[in-house]
């Protein structure tokens, strides 16, 4: 990939809580009592039904909490025998109005952010390459990065050649506007970008319903 020439400036994630709220009013009930006299009657005021509120939707999610992932990711570097990338530590998570996030540097020049939903499951985690003059180290972190993650969220399958794939497009095409390139596998979404601007960017997010 000798084309690669990353220049990081700013790190910015905006995303939308999507939830689903729905208020369903049953109609009102009337009932009128008669007593036993048959000349007499007692109107009862209606009864109206207390509202029925539909529980808020689940937002989608990578399916595990950010402490299952560090985990999880810690178990595969111990398995690969990967020497070259250090454990995570416990996560700093930092508390925003909408989604939580947190970071994680694994060198000068690639790191990792996380986003967190409100109940506490792992939303997205996005792995990022910045101005580095070692674009070779820089980019085999990558590979290794993204390709232990990809046997977390999807076991089932090999996606490290995808996730290959997906890095080369991204690098190959830099000058484009539109320089994203996705794979969905199961019910995990796989995206790359890339620019000189901000970098090169893996994300792993929930296929949406």
């Amino acid at each position: 990939l000798t084309r690669i020439k990353i220049f990081f400036y700013g790190l910015t994630l905006n995303f939308v809580l999507l939830a689903l709220v729905g208020v369903f009013a049953p109609e009102v009930e009337n009932k009128e009592a008669q007593t036993a006299a048959p000349a007499v009657q007692n109107e009862v005021q209606p009864k109206v039904a207390e509202k029925e509120v539909q529980p808020v939707k689940a937002e989608a999610n990578l399916g595990m909490t950010p402490e299952q992932f560090r985990q999880k990711f810690n178990a595969q570097l111990k398995t690969l025998k990967i020497d070259t990338v250090r454990p995570l530590a416990e996560f700093d998570i930092e508390t925003g109005d909408k989604r939580d996030t947190f970071q994680v540097m694994f060198s000068k020049d690639v790191g990792m952010t996380g986003i967190v939903n409100k109940d506490g499951f792992l939303r997205e985690i996005v792995f990022i390459v910045g101005g580095t003059d070692d674009h070779e180290n820089a980019t085999l972190d990558m590979i290794i990065l993204t390709g232990i993650s990809s046997r977390i969220f999807t076991p089932e399958i090999n996606a490290s050649q995808d996730l290959l794939d997906l890095m080369t497009q991204a690098l190959k095409n830099m000058d484009e506007a539109n320089n994203m390139h996705k794979k969905t596998i199961g019910n995990v979404e796989y995206y790359a970008l890339a620019n000189e601007a901000t970098g090169l960017w893996v994300g792993i997010s929930p296929v949406e319903e």
